[in-house]
């Protein structure tokens, strides 16, 4: 939901309802209210489920235009429980993020210091302009990483080895900063 007043509504026979760039004007249940390209810093104070808002700083799971920060030093780390979509992904050194099975979008850029694991073969799609693995781990099983940017791109890989890395960005340059290996 976009740019709606809400009031006296009731939304909790079902999920959390993320309202973006919207006006909470009171006495509203289970609704999220939220401005595009936040920043959501996962806590790991729940459990390891993606999806729960617990898990959160903002209190409430990423919707996709989120800019997220997987932190270090957290007591759980992030296991995806559906396919989702970020705006920005970070995954500080000493973090981690398992794809368990499920796809990613990152609509924006990703930035790898930590681990980042599938466990088949997910999809990786990378739309943004920095593709960054520093110092991280790449745990990657059989997955596909997709280069699918409308612009330039830039990849730097610090010697982690793709199993897929599939260029379809048609609109602009991809630049590989170091040596890329894949399968």
């Amino acid at each position: 939901v976009r740019r709606v007043d809400v009031q006296d509504s009731d939304a909790t026979p079902g999920a959390t309802n993320p309202a973006l760039e919207s006006v909470d004007s009171s006495n509203n249940l289970n609704w999220s209210f939220a401005t595009v390209g936040m920043t959501n810093t996962w806590t790991g104070a729940g459990s390891t489920v993606w999806g729960t808002p617990a898990n959160w700083s903002l209190a409430r799971g990423p919707i996709p235009e989120d800019n997220i920060v997987i932190a270090a030093a957290c007591p759980l780390y992030p296991v995806l429980d559906a396919h989702r979509t970020v705006h920005d992904l970070t995954i500080e050194s000493g973090a981690s993020l398992s794809l368990n099975g499920w796809n990613l979008a990152v609509e924006g850029n990703l930035s790898v210091a930590g681990a980042l694991t599938a466990a088949t073969n997910e999809n990786v799609v990378l739309r943004g302009t920095n593709v960054t693995f520093t110092g991280g781990t790449l745990n990657r099983a059989m997955a596909r990483f997709i280069l699918q940017g409308m612009g330039g791109q830039f990849v730097t890989s610090d010697g982690e080895s793709f199993y897929r890395l599939i260029n379809s960005n048609a609109a602009a340059t991809v630049t590989f900063t170091d040596l890329v290996s894949a399968e």
